[in-house]
């Protein structure tokens, strides 16, 4: 597997060396949990080996994610051919044009002076230095971790009393090794970090050089491909351009443009149909994607990666059953294979999840970076069985209520429009544009309004448009439709309308039911959600997914966000006393992805996790630098605070604490 410049998880590791490996790799990812930065590494990794890649999905917003977050991953917006508009279509002719007559910028201009392979083995030799030096560096933090557990150790055994020779020999041996560090546990962390960032500035460099030298080539053996290429992107029409297309050294545009990305239903128009042209195809909200027009992307891929969320919304289908069953029996298909291939009800991912075999092949993304807790827990819980670790859990959002319910008493009408709902979301969204108005777009929080049912939305849309200006929908890029215009779509602020009275039907009430409708409806906010009913919680079905919602809420922010003062291990209570009188906040035992955290420290707009090293009781185990890495990819950064060091000097490590 080639390195990339990203720290990855454990899952995201074994995505990308199946991807490599297997036919077919299938990554589940609830919301949140980063599928699109995972599908830009996965592209990415296959880009570094000279491999080429198609990205499909069936939304333009899915893919253009998925293109700026390569772009910003590989510091190169040239490798990626986005197919489709007329826009893209024209970015595409300039950048080829570009090419041809030389104009590739002075940086790659190295390259074609012939010192591209020397530079390659430079940055090569140094990724190898660095890494060989994270090693010696992970090997000194974990040999430093288990001399300070055996310090308070000995400590401990002194404490009793009594002669006790050997244990003084050992722990003055042990000062010694401890007073002969060359730096501190957050010295050394510090230095872990800059040499990840270093390595991973390199090696953004050498997929570059790498990169840019095949374009090279391409232009030295196979000039006039790229010419003929150009023109068939100046075809006048779709029939002559695919006529050119289909005579091309497919191989060398692909060694120019090691990535293509498009919208399911425009491959055809975008690329020739040659088995097996692309080393991978992944497809993105697979869910969403139905087997017959995933086929095409199939057919022009060596491997495919499938990623999605079987929680989530799947494609709308509008074959009858009956027929469904005709074309079946005419195709000679027998129960089994129909089965399988169940247009109306299974997804590509549905397909993908019947036929692999190995456990190992399938991945779930298992952390969430976009909403506040309180916001994402109750499908974590409900949905996930609690196997998301919430990256966002941080003391100034967790002790925050970032869920409001507004009680409406509206009325649903026959139409399925509930006015008073419509009127109450309206002014909401008024004063936010209004208490927004002096910031700048960049600065000013999206919105987005869902409702189960087409009539209200429909509603919402006329009257938000009429009454909101046009700058300042776009400036809040406010969003109005049902949960499925929301599928890979998310908001700062989310306004809910559920719409029903007591008095709807119950079919309203079974679709609003729809575990799929309901997970995505709930899970679109990063920061502030607002639920607008006209029901009282009384009159719900104790049973439905809207009661456990509201049941959730009133439970959640009753719990626990902290240990207790009086569970710390007595070797702790120094650290806390001290951390508050010189100014921090501390909240000791705090859950944070998942993991319990010794001490979280806040100061100012500064926050920071202490890690306690050798700390006699329960505090005495070091995270593992995995954990370290994990955390910082969360924001939250980790100090490590030995116990021989804090005994020798608390000052000298309060000292080392600001300044981390």
């Amino acid at each position: 597997m080639e390195k990339i410049p990203a720290v990855l998880s454990v899952p995201q590791s074994n995505i990308l060396k199946s991807c490599a490996q297997n036919p077919v790799t299938l990554v589940i990812g609830p919301p949140g949990t980063g599928k699109s930065y995972t599908i830009a590494c996965m592209a990415l990794e296959h880009m570094a080996r000279g491999k080429s890649v198609l990205i499909a999905s069936r939304k333009d917003h899915a893919v253009d994610v998925i293109g700026q977050k390569i772009e910003t991953l590989s510091g190169d917006k040239g490798s990626v051919i986005r197919g489709g508009r007329k826009k893209y279509l024209a970015e595409l002719k300039t950048s080829l044009q570009a090419i041809l007559s030389g104009m590739r910028g002075r940086k790659k201009a190295v390259t074609l002076q012939g010192y591209g392979e020397q530079r390659t083995i430079k940055l090569t030799q140094s990724i190898e230095s660095i890494e060989g030096n994270l090693e010696i560096s992970e090997s000194v933090f974990n040999k430093r971790s288990e001399q300070e557990k055996e310090y308070a150790k000995i400590q401990k055994k002194l404490s009793k009393g009594g002669f006790q020779l050997i244990s003084k020999i050992r722990l003055y041996v042990l000062q010694r090794r401890i007073n002969s560090r060359k730096e501190s546990f957050g010295a050394l962390i510090k230095l872990i970090e800059h040499r990840i960032d270093i390595r991973n500035r390199d090696v953004i460099k050498r997929i570059g050089i790498r990169k840019d030298a095949r374009v090279h080539e391409v232009l030295a053996t196979n000039r006039k491909t790229l010419m003929d290429f150009l023109k068939s992107l100046r075809a006048r029409t779709g029939a002559k351009q695919r006529d050119i297309l289909s005579k091309l050294d497919i191989g060398m545009i692909l060694k120019t443009f090691p990535v293509w990305m498009s919208k399911n239903s425009d491959i055809h128009d975008n690329m020739p149909l040659i088995p097996e042209m692309f080393d991978l195809a992944i497809i993105d909200e697979a869910t969403q994607c139905d087997i017959a027009s995933c086929l095409p992307i199939l057919q022009r891929a060596k491997r495919v990666a499938i990623v999605g969320d079987p929680k989530q919304l799947r494609h709308v289908s509008f074959l009858a059953r009956s027929k469904q069953a005709i074309l079946a029996l005419k195709e000679g298909l027998g129960a089994e294979v129909a089965d399988q291939l169940d247009y109306r009800s299974k997804s590509i991912l549905d397909l993908a999840e019947e036929t692999i075999t190995e456990q190992k092949r399938v991945q779930f993304l298992d952390e969430h970076y976009r909403s506040r807790p309180d916001i994402i827990q109750f499908s974590n819980r409900h949905f996930y069985n609690s196997s998301l670790r919430i990256m966002t859990q941080k003391p100034e959002v967790t002790h925050s209520r970032n869920i409001q319910v507004i009680q409406c008493n509206g009325v649903r009408e026959k139409n399925g429009v509930n006015k008073n709902e419509s009127e109450k979301v309206l002014q909401l969204i008024q004063d936010t544009v209004e208490s927004q108005s002096h910031l700048a777009p960049e600065y000013s929080q999206s919105i987005g309004v869902s409702t189960p049912f087409r009539h209200q939305s429909d509603y919402l849309s006329e009257l938000i448009f009429r009454e909101i200006p046009i700058d300042a929908i776009q400036k809040h890029k406010i969003l109005i439709g049902t949960p499925h215009s929301f599928q890979g779509e998310e908001r700062d602020i989310m306004c809910l309308s559920f719409a029903l009275d007591a008095k709807s039907s119950a079919t309203a009430f079974r679709y609003m039911n729809q575990p799929d409708v309901f997970n995505v409806m709930v899970t679109r906010a990063r920061v502030e959600q607002i639920v607008f009913l006209s029901i009282n919680e009384s009159e719900i079905n104790k049973n439905s997914l809207l009661a456990s919602y509201l049941l959730y809420l009133r439970g959640y922010y009753q719990e626990p966000t902290c240990g207790q003062l009086s569970q710390l291990p007595d070797s702790a209570h120094p650290v806390h006393d001290a951390l508050n009188k010189a100014g921090y906040k501390v909240w000791p035992s705090f859950d944070v992805a998942g993991l319990e955290m010794d001490f979280v420290i806040q100061i100012e707009d500064r926050t920071l996790g202490i890690d306690l090293i050798g700390f006699p009781g329960r505090f005495e185990d070091a995270f593992s630098l995995e954990r370290y890495k994990m955390l910082k990819r969360a924001g939250m950064r980790i100090f490590p605070l030995g116990y021989s060091e804090w005994e020798r000097s608390q000052q000298g490590c309060l000292e080392a604490i600001r300044d981390f």
